[in-house]
């Protein structure tokens, strides 16, 4: 493998584009100039200060870091200019960050019965929609319990899982958000009278019967395929 290969696997896909969408941001849409300066950065910040989060102000400040950094000239969003002008808009215009409403154990479980009889009506009915059915309940019910993001259920892997039936099941997920090292973080779970994300991994694993490959498909036409 080249060293090219191992210096793009050290940073994300979305990091990349989100970088690169900043970096033109700057010097595109705002007319910037790269390398920048530290008072052409600090301006950058000021024009934008009332449109824009501090969050993304500090993100923006990232990609342009690392584009210096890549091409070999002086840092400018380490100036304390910069520095202070970023701490003035937090001051000037705290955001409070949007979170989503968390959902509740009576919706999971409305959700849960309702998937449970497209489940009992596909495998009466319409077998080629079954595979959809106990995926998404599998999903559903792993991702509510153990809080996982889309993209940490689409990372998850067969062979990283151990289950045992009516008592629980751990994996081994290979990489997240919040694994700044990448060194995998191993989770627990345990079976569950109600709701429980064991029995529905469970049921989709017998259905996909595979060793190996992504434990979710990505799109209801694969599942179909297994079926067939």
């Amino acid at each position: 493998m080249t060293i090219d290969r191992y210096v793009r696997a050290a940073t994300r896909d979305n990091t990349r584009r989100s970088y690169r969408s900043a970096v033109e941001h700057f010097e595109v849409t705002w007319g910037g100039f790269l390398p920048a300066t530290a008072d052409s950065v600090a301006r950058y910040l000021a024009d934008h200060a009332e449109r824009l989060s501090a969050a993304t102000l500090k993100q923006r400040l990232a990609a342009l870091a690392r584009w210096h950094r890549d091409q070999g000239f002086p840092d400018p969003t380490k100036a304390p200019l910069v520095r202070t002008v970023l701490k003035g808009i937090r001051e000037e215009h705290p955001y409070r960050q949007k979170k989503a409403k968390p959902l509740a154990i009576t919706q999971l479980q409305q959700m849960d019965q309702w998937l449970a009889g497209q489940i009992a009506e596909a495998r009466q009915h319409d077998a080629r929609r079954l595979g959809v059915w106990l995926r998404n309940r599998a999903m559903v019910l792993l991702g509510f319990w153990r809080a996982f993001r889309s993209d940490e259920l689409c990372r998850l892997t067969i062979e990283d899982v151990v289950l045992t039936p009516g008592a629980g099941m751990s994996f081994h997920l290979r990489r997240s958000k919040g694994d700044r090292q990448a060194e995998g973080r191993m989770y627990k779970v345990p079976a569950l009278k109600q709701c429980c994300p064991v029995e529905a991994c469970q049921d989709w694993l017998e259905f996909l019967n595979q060793p190996s490959g992504s434990l979710f498909r990505g799109s209801a036409h694969e599942t179909e395929k297994i079926v067939r």
